[in-house]
């Protein structure tokens, strides 16, 4: 378990967060040149700097826009599932998802709030939108949430499912491992707030799923 949160830790530091390119010095004409490119270099760094901050906010914010949705459909499987589980197991873990997500939900608009001055905006995202990377408009967060057949499956084919926990399981392991590749894009948020959430995220959803495909290989034989 360790070794696949490290693991999902370094994709994201190496994979998601770009290395800063620093300008070149001209200098051909000694050192009054050299004296004009240095300070053209801190303005251009003290620029990027600037730039990097303000993307790192933009991050914040879509990952609040896009997470209270996202967690707002484990809360509809979960409901469901204490409504049609015939296992024990899966009615804990659905009361589980249904307390922890909805208090990260009533967070993360605190925070919105404080930080953005305005009440989140969000549009509701449809179970069946994995086609779509699940509403997100930002290409890159869309192009990695469709690159990882987030649902499996809509509620209508939870509902009727022959077997509900099968189902279950498969469908909520998906959505976790999406909340966890959403979480590692604010591992380095500027906000030690959102640093703290999306290690929480990472860390529990991550145990969720390792416990949820041992009950799948445990009832139903294989995974």
């Amino acid at each position: 378990m360790k070794s696949l949160k490290i693991f999902i830790y370094i994709i994201f530091i190496t994979g998601v967060i770009a290395s800063p390119s620093f300008p070149q010095s001209h200098d051909s004409h000694g050192l009054g040149g050299a004296q004009i490119d240095t300070k053209a270099a801190v303005t251009d760094h003290k620029s990027m700097k600037g730039g990097m901050k303000m993307e790192m906010m933009q991050m914040d914010r879509h990952f609040i826009e896009k997470m209270i949705p996202h967690h707002e459909d484990a809360i509809v499987m979960a409901k469901l599932a204490l409504e049609k589980s015939k296992k024990a197991e899966i009615k804990k873990l659905s009361r589980d998802i249904i307390k922890s997500q909805a208090a990260e939900i009533e967070t993360m608009k605190k925070w919105y709030k404080e930080w953005f001055g305005t009440d989140v905006a969000v549009k509701p995202m449809k179970m069946d939108m994995q086609k779509k990377g699940m509403g997100m408009n930002d290409p890159a967060l869309m192009d990695m949430m469709m690159s990882h057949d987030m649902m499996g499956g809509t509620m209508d084919d939870l509902k009727k499912a022959p077997d509900f926990d099968k189902k279950f399981i498969e469908m909520m392991v998906k959505h976790h491992k999406g909340a966890v590749m959403m979480s590692g894009m604010i591992v380095d948020s500027k906000k030690t707030e959102m640093r703290k959430l999306g290690k929480e995220i990472i860390s529990a959803q991550a145990d969720e799923i390792e416990q949820m495909i041992k009950w799948y290989q445990s009832w139903y034989g294989g995974w």
